[in-house]
Parts: C-alpha cells; structure tokens; sequence
C-alpha cells in the first residue's frame, strides 16, 4: 500500500515534535555511541566487544580528523579505519562520522542510505547508497523542513509507517518512551 504526501507529512510533524529531531543534530563521540550500535558482537579471535574497541580505537585517533572540514571527508576517514574492524559495517561508518561531525557544526550534505533508512527510502521510490534532499522534497514538499540527518534518522524510525504498515506507527506512539532511537513526547524519561 503507497503512502501519501499528507500521510508522510503527519509523521514529520511527528518527528518534529519529538526529542528525537533535536538529538540528531547533537551527537557526540561517547559511549552512548555502543548503546546506539547495539552490537554485542565479540570478537572471535579476543573475545572483546567490538564496538567497545571501535569507540576506543576511534577516540585514541580523533586528532586524525582535525582537518577534515566537510563530512564527505571524515567519512573517508572513518571508512579508512573501518577497514581494519570486522563487524563495522555502513550504519556504524555513519553514525561515528556524524558524532565526530555534529560537535564540529559539520553535517551531511546528503541522505545517507544504510540499514533502516534504504528501507524507508525504497519504500517511497528512493534507491542508491545516497538521496539529495531535493530527491525527498519532490516526493512530499514537508521533507523540506528537514535537514538531511533529520531525513536520514526520519526514514529509519519511520521505515514501517513508510512501507504500509500503519500499526507499527501505533506501537512507536505508544511505546516510545521505551524505545531506543525513536520518538519520544513530552513525559517521556
């Protein structure tokens, strides 16, 4: 079943109104990022937890993105040291770009599109590993109001309103509070 504009524009509204739409734009390098992750994942070889090593691998060389000015490069970077992890995988790429990037004031330029958020682009005709925001403006002109984090984190807790499925967007209402990564009203802790 297709969604509509005026669908999508009640769930940005939504997001909007949500803590969730703020703290995107506010990530930071720290250990909230393995929270994020959600990787339990051992290494085979040292038993340790991966994104455990990957935090601290990243923080011992956060020097490293010193001159990186746009995200496009400390991208390249993270994807660099990336390379040396198994287990790191897209999501993960991004989401550490965006917390060394956010504290610096630098932010995609681009929609990213990994994991959760190829879903939900796919689910409205968007396909490719990258989206401009003019691409998510045609589709529904309320994504206008959006950056393109804002889109990036929109598509991947919106993902199963996007393809149809209309009770997931109840179950996200009614337990958001609980929820990691997702909306959260008012009252919500």
């Amino acid at each position: 079943m297709k969604v509509t504009c005026q669908q999508i524009s009640g769930w940005i509204a939504d997001y909007l109104n949500s803590r969730s739409s703020q703290n995107v734009l506010n990530r930071q390098l720290s250990d909230k990022l393995i929270h994020r992750l959600q990787c339990d994942r051992k290494d085979k070889e040292t038993g340790e937890n991966i994104s455990q090593r990957w935090l601290k691998h990243i923080k011992e060389n956060i020097s490293a993105f010193d001159d990186c000015h746009d995200f496009q490069s400390i991208m390249g970077k993270v994807k660099k040291y990336a390379k040396d992890f198994y287990g790191i995988g897209e999501l993960t790429i991004y989401d550490t770009a965006t917390c060394i990037g956010c504290p610096k004031g630098i932010f995609p330029n681009e929609v990213h599109l990994h994991a959760g958020t190829r879903i939900g682009a796919r689910a409205i005709g968007i396909t490719g590993r990258t989206a401009t925001k003019a691409e998510f403006v045609k589709i529904c002109k309320a994504f206008d109001q959006l950056t393109p984090i804002q889109i990036e984190d929109f598509l991947c807790i919106y993902k199963s309103c996007l393809q149809g499925d209309y009770n997931k967007y109840m179950k996200i209402k009614a337990n958001c509070c609980s929820m990691p990564h997702t909306i959260t009203p008012k009252g919500c802790k």
